[in-house]
């Protein structure tokens, strides 16, 4: 067999294609909270984490910004999943100049085993008042506010997230 060029640069190819498909560590903290606003007047908030060893600070310039980073959700009391062990990591890439986002992966969890992993997902634009709309002016404008609820890991994210949906249905 003879070594072309084409060869060799389908073989650099598959390199690549093989070191790119492996799936990235799962992360495992620290972790800092995000909300949403409700939907309705008197609804629950949506929380999700986001890995705060991919947190960006503010950009130059949102026009062509891209973030990827990881986003952890745990069970969520409006859930339609009732499980509460189920969650999920997802590693995201927000466009943040087009306003749109894209789940790159998805791992689903049943307590500590992974039971799917799904994605990638095609990019969507960034709809109002949802986790994403939050999440893009978290990863693409400021960064994670200072105020921000932090954990550890996800058994400290699950107890701060209890805590928190306790004080703010406490607070109505």
């Amino acid at each position: 067999m003879r070594i072309t060029p084409a060869i060799i640069a389908t073989a650099a190819m598959l390199v690549a294609w093989a070191s790119n498909a492996q799936p990235a560590e799962d992360p495992t903290g620290p972790w800092a909270m995000m909300l949403s606003v409700p939907y309705d007047p008197g609804g629950q908030p949506v929380i999700g984490w986001i890995s705060e060893n991919d947190a960006p600070g503010p950009p130059e310039s949102e026009e062509h910004y891209i973030n990827e980073h990881w986003e952890m959700m745990l069970h969520q009391p409006a859930s339609m999943d009732s499980d509460p062990e189920r969650w999920t990591l997802r590693r995201m890439r927000y466009v943040c100049g087009d306003s749109t986002v894209a789940v790159l992966e998805t791992r689903t969890f049943q307590g500590e085993t992974l039971v799917e992993t799904t994605g990638p997902e095609s990019s969507s634009g960034i709809i109002p008042h949802t986790l994403a709309a939050f999440t893009i002016n978290a990863v693409c404008r400021n960064g994670i506010a200072d105020a921000a609820p932090r954990a550890a890991d996800r058994a400290a994210a699950t107890a701060e997230q209890v805590a928190f949906l306790e004080r703010w249905n406490g607070s109505r």
